[in-house]
């Protein structure tokens, strides 16, 4: 099975966001390069995507910023795209940064109070 190039894959699609966000989880489990490899693109390509997926934010966040994203295209009259969904992303901050002092009183308290799953 012949494997299609990354460039050639997303001009073809009419909405390549959840290629994008394929690529994205999957840079984020594997690597870089292996992504790269696998999505036959190049490394900085991938690096661009994964930039642009802010990190920081949770699935919920990113689940919430992807449904703004629809009522923003959809006022737009255009289809969703990974643009419309990086705006959404870029206009939010997200709880990792705004509860910063509540998630590390929290680590804190369960430092000494949890159990080890192994």
């Amino acid at each position: 099975m012949a494997t299609v190039a990354y460039f050639d894959l997303v001009r073809e699609m009419e909405n390549a966001f959840n290629h994008r966000l394929r690529l994205v989880h999957s840079a984020r489990r594997q690597g870089l390069k292996k992504t790269a490899r696998e999505f036959g693109t190049t490394v900085g390509t991938v690096r661009k995507w994964l930039a642009g997926a802010r990190e920081g934010f949770s699935g919920a966040e990113i689940e919430r910023a992807i449904a703004s994203g629809l009522y923003s295209a959809f006022s737009q009259k255009q289809q969703l795209s990974s643009d419309i969904v990086l705006a959404e992303l870029r206009g939010t901050r997200p709880l990792c940064v705004t509860r910063q002092e509540d998630i590390g009183a929290l680590r804190a308290w369960a430092r000494d109070r949890r159990v080890r799953a192994n």
